[in-house]
C-alpha cells in the first residue's frame, strides 16, 4: 500500500487550525503533570496518567491567545506557549516526582499531547 505524508506546509496549517479551532477557544486546554513511571505512546489515555496529590497542585489553564503562531522546525510544526515558564504550586504533602506533562482538552474529552521528561530531568 502506498504511504502518504503530511507536507511541511500542511503541518503548519493543521496546527494553526487546531489552535484556532472554535472548540479550543470555548474550553481552553489544561496543562497537567503525571507522577507514575509511564512512557506515553499513541494509545495513551488520561486515566493512565496519575496526577500529583500534593497540596495546592492544580492543572494550569492554557489561554488560547497565548500560543505563538505555528512555525516549522526540522519538518515538525511547533507552537510555543507564551514566553514565561509555567509553574505548578506545591503547598506540602507527599513527595512526588513528575515524570512528564500532558495537555488535556476537557471540552472534547481528549488527551491532546503527552511527553515524558528526559531522564536527566526526573530526579
Amino acid at each position: 500500500m502506498p504511504a502518504g505524508v503530511f507536507v511541511d506546509e500542511g503541518l503548519g496549517r493543521g496546527l494553526k487550525w487546531l489552535l484556532d479551532n472554535p472548540d479550543t477557544q470555548l474550553v481552553p486546554w489544561e496543562l497537567l503533570l503525571w507522577v507514575n513511571d509511564l512512557v506515553p505512546d499513541e494509545g495513551t489515555l488520561l486515566p493512565a496518567l496519575t496526577e500529583p496529590t500534593r497540596g495546592g497542585h492544580a492543572r494550569v489553564t492554557l489561554d488560547p491567545a497565548t500560543w505563538t503562531a505555528p512555525f516549522l522546525e526540522a519538518h515538525e510544526a511547533r507552537s510555543d506557549y507564551g514566553t514565561e515558564p509555567v509553574e505548578f504550586a506545591n503547598a506540602g504533602g507527599p513527595t512526588e516526582t513528575p515524570h512528564g506533562f500532558a495537555i488535556w482538552d476537557g471540552g472534547n474529552g481528549v488527551l491532546v499531547y503527552a511527553e515524558r521528561f528526559d531522564a536527566g530531568d526526573i530526579a
